[in-house]
């Protein structure tokens, strides 16, 4: 066991694999009588709230209080920024990259989650992160209307208005999006979920916000999320409702 922990910690397949391998060591250090010091978890801004739950689920309780304080608020998870990265990112998802597509029905290539997936795009994907350094999100709002309802891994249409983008352009820096992009690509697997469950504009503001009510409390992959959020300064809270 000690040497399959070893080597998963030093060789992991992913961020993941080496989350597991440190608690899977820390665990064996402890059995062992060891002293093991805690993990220190990245530091956010906590809101604590007290509302009434009994009508509906309490991200939308908590979106109708933000919005009563002037906010306009999407309860878009996971889609909001995978929207965004979709769009701006569209030549590279269907780039004709060899055995990537086999037949017109797919609506993602084969290698989507391979660990090379990024290294044979290289090209298009410096592209597409220039166009949004020097125009922002700008394109977006056309290739929203030329590709709305085509079929994107990332692009849940039904979840992701317009508006989205309007928002974002007047908001959130260009230099921003790319560095949130960044860590998409650093693993699309793993960064396409445990994204904030609200965002929330106001003029040129935004913030995300995680809602956790009565019992419920941050996931591996929402940690994950918060350390990248910490260390680029984005706006965020964790919104812990009748705790």
């Amino acid at each position: 066991m000690c040497d399959i922990v070893t080597k998963m910690k030093a060789n992991p397949s992913d961020v993941s694999e080496l989350e597991v391998a440190i608690k899977l060591e820390n665990r064996l250090l402890r059995k062992q009588g060891h002293k093991v010091s805690r993990t220190i978890k990245p530091s956010c801004k906590e809101i604590k709230l007290e509302l009434d739950l009994s009508q509906t689920r309490v991200e939308l309780v908590v979106k109708q209080h933000l919005e009563n304080q002037g906010w306009e608020v999407y309860f878009s998870e996971n889609s909001f920024l995978c929207g965004l990265f979709g769009l701006a990112f569209w030549e590279v998802i269907f780039a004709d990259v060899e055995s990537a597509f086999i037949n017109r029905y797919q609506h993602r290539p084969l290698d989507l989650y391979h660990s090379n997936f990024v290294d044979k795009r290289v090209e298009q994907i410096q592209a597409a992160f220039q166009t949004i350094s020097e125009q922002g999100l700008n394109q977006l709002l056309d290739i929203y209307d030329l590709k709305y309802g085509i079929a994107n891994p990332f692009v849940h249409w039904n979840h992701f208005p317009k508006a989205l983008i309007e928002h974002s352009m007047e908001a959130i820096p260009n230099a921003l999006i790319v560095e949130l992009f960044k860590v998409i690509l650093s693993d699309l697997k793993l960064f396409r979920n445990g994204m904030p469950d609200l965002i929330a504009f106001k003029d040129d503001e935004f913030h995300w916000i995680e809602v956790k009510g009565p019992g419920d409390k941050l996931q591996d992959n929402q940690w994950r999320w918060i350390k990248e959020f910490e260390r680029l300064s984005v706006p965020f809270s964790v919104c812990y409702v009748n705790h």
